[in-house]
Order: C-alpha cells, then structure tokens, then sequence
C-alpha cells in the first residue's frame, strides 16, 4: 500500500519530466538547424538532470513528512503521568491515555469529501486527560489529527530542501459521555466517523530538534471554556519517555488561572 502511494505520487513528475525533455529538444533542433545534435543532447541531459534531483527531493521530503507523523503519533499512544501540587499533603496524579483511531469517512454519506482538509498522511488518535484516581470523570478528551508537510514561502514556491512541519489539530467531540475510556474498548480497529470527530478547537506546531518535538499553541493561545479559562496556551517537548508541558489557563482579563508556573508538567510514560 506504501509502495503505491509513493507511485502515484511521483506518476506526475516523471509524465513532466517526459513533456519537458521533449519540449527541450525540440526547442533546441529548432535553435539548430544545421541539426547540431551536440546542442540537443546537451540540453536535454542538463533538463532531465535537474528534474531527476528535483523529483528524488520531493519524493525524500514526502517520505520524510509520513515518516514524521508516524513517530510523532507513536510516541503519543499509550498512558502517561504526571504528578501535580495538591493542597493536600499528597500531590495528585494526572494521566494521559492515548490510542490511534480509523478515520472512516465513507460512513458519511452527505459529507463533502473536498471541505474536510485532510492530508494524505494524516494520523487520527483519540486522547483525554484525567485525575488517576477519577478516570471515569476525564477533564479533557479530545481527537487529534497528525500531519506534516513541508510548508511554502511567502511568494508561494516550496523548498524540497526544508524539514517538513507537523500540525496537531485537537477537536472535541460533541457528546463527550460516549467517548469515555474509548481507548480500553476491544474493538480493534477503533473506527471513527469524521463528522464524529466535533468542533477544531486548537493546533500544536511541532518542529523536530535532535532526538524530540517541540511544540506550540498559536501566540494568542486558543479559545476556551476551561475552569475559568477563556484561552489556553501551551508550550511541549515531546520525547519518546514522555513529554514537559506548560498546559495554561488564562481569564478575560488575562490573568493566568491554572497551569504550570514556575516549571513545566513532566509526563512519564507508564505503558
């Protein structure tokens, strides 16, 4: 199946290269019309050079951007906790469950396939966010959609050269209670319809640096309805441990009413 991705994708370029070998060597007969064959063959090898490293930096940069989707969500799935200051004297245990969903988008029959922006190599998990002691009350749940594509510049042209981005984009489903402990449920695949998956609420920007993640919020954080919170922000280095998060709430007034302050959240993973 990888193979044939990988084939389709790369059919436009070599049809391109094909045209335009062709185009430069009739140009160049036409250039010579005492049939300088020295001129054309010249031409064409230099055109069919440059198309081929172009075609092998696009391709490198696609395998590059499933590559990294896959790691990034890999290291997602699966439990981690943190443990949180407490009035108590005990601190109190946070975990994340994570698990990677099936996107089915055939299930919906009057979805308009084009308006859903869905890449190629996008991954779907479901996650949610709750005390260890209350898993059956989560704070948080959440879809996520993993995907990562090298981005163009200002005046529209990509560079194959660039590492590739990778989007995180959080949607919260409508009818939380039904999606409670989803992760321990057997089914497997966990199939998902799209119009399931709710509302975007939120996208983390992830750029790789040695051997993890960093990520981010948008400067303005996200809008939120979240224990006081109007807008959250957050900062993660994700590694393939766990991950440091600087999980914030802010009010209207901007003042910050929950959140890491001083250090960030460590998430350790447990299974």
């Amino acid at each position: 199946m990888r193979l044939r991705k990988i084939a389709i994708y790369l059919l436009p370029i070599l049809w391109l290269t094909t045209l335009l070998t062709n185009s430069c060597t009739n140009y160049a007969n036409k250039r010579s019309p005492r049939g300088d064959t020295h001129v054309s063959s010249s031409m064409t090898k230099t055109t069919v050079s440059s198309l081929t490293k172009v075609s092998h930096a696009l391709h490198l940069s696609k395998v590059s951007s499933i590559k990294q989707s896959r790691e990034i969500a890999s290291w997602l799935e699966g439990k981690m906790e943190t443990s949180i200051p407490s009035s108590k004297s005990q601190p109190k245990k946070v975990r994340i469950t994570t698990c990677r969903i099936s996107l089915d988008r055939s299930l919906d029959k009057n979805l308009d396939k084009n308006k859903t922006n869905i890449k190629d190599n996008s991954i779907f998990l479901y996650q949610e966010q709750a005390m260890v002691d209350k898993l059956s009350k989560p704070y948080r749940q959440r879809f996520l959609q993993i995907s990562s594509y090298v981005l163009g510049n200002k005046s529209g042209n990509n560079s194959v050269n660039k590492v590739p981005t990778t989007f995180s984009v959080a949607f919260k489903p409508k009818n939380l209670q039904n999606w409670i402990n989803f992760c321990n449920k057997k089914a497997e695949p966990k199939v998902v319809k799209y119009t399931q998956i709710g509302e975007k609420v939120c996208t983390v920007t992830l750029h790789p640096a040695d051997e993890t993640y960093i990520g981010k919020t948008p400067s303005k954080g996200c809008p939120a309805k979240v224990r006081g919170a109007v807008r959250i922000t957050n900062s993660i280095l994700l590694r393939r441990t766990g991950m440091e998060t600087w999980d914030r709430g802010f009010n209207a007034e901007g003042k910050q009413v929950w959140g890491a302050k001083n250090k960030p959240y460590y998430f350790q993973k447990v299974i």
